[in-house]
């Protein structure tokens, strides 16, 4: 009699799939996960460095629009020399009157830094500098907080999509 139940408990066992995975089994799906992640996590990384240069990209095109509101708010307003950065004081509308000017300071506070840079202590518009007297706005800076150089490691406008 208890040969039969043994015998019907490893027939049911195996229907039902209640065995144990082997080491084998188990090194093959961890295989499997791990080139899964080595091929997800680079594709991940840049997807999140090109939405940084696309926020990067409109964030120029949004203070060109706050640029032109002031200007036309305070005609006469000389605007500063190309490659003034919009924090240098020298350079008119600097950062603080573009927001003063603001009806949403919060959103111009995110426009005046580059993501790609991050938070990285400057002031407000040490990112972004003037392009041309016209008012045009590029990403001037890289993270040693060189200005349009050729050893500035995001350098990135809308006019040149190479950032060269």
């Amino acid at each position: 009699m208890k040969s039969i139940l043994e015998e019907l408990r490893k027939r049911s066992a195996v229907v039902s799939g209640e065995r144990g995975m082997t080491t084998l089994e188990l090194v093959i799906v961890l295989a499997v996960i791990a080139v899964l992640i080595a091929v997800a996590v680079p594709n991940i990384i840049e997807y999140v460095s090109d939405a940084d240069r696309t926020v990067c990209t409109e964030n120029q095109a949004n203070l060109e629009v706050e640029i032109a509101r002031y200007k036309a708010a305070h005609p006469g307003t000389p605007l500063g020399p190309a490659g003034a950065r919009l924090s240098d004081p020298e350079a008119r509308p600097d950062a603080a009157g573009l927001l003063a000017n603001s009806p949403n300071p919060e959103k111009l506070e995110r426009m005046l830094l580059c993501p790609e840079a991050g938070e990285d202590g400057r002031p407000l518009g040490w990112h972004y500098a003037y392009s041309d007297e016209a008012g045009h706005i590029e990403c001037a800076v890289d993270n040693a907080g060189m200005v349009r150089s050729e050893e500035a490691r995001f350098n990135h406008d809308r006019f040149n999509a190479d950032g060269e």
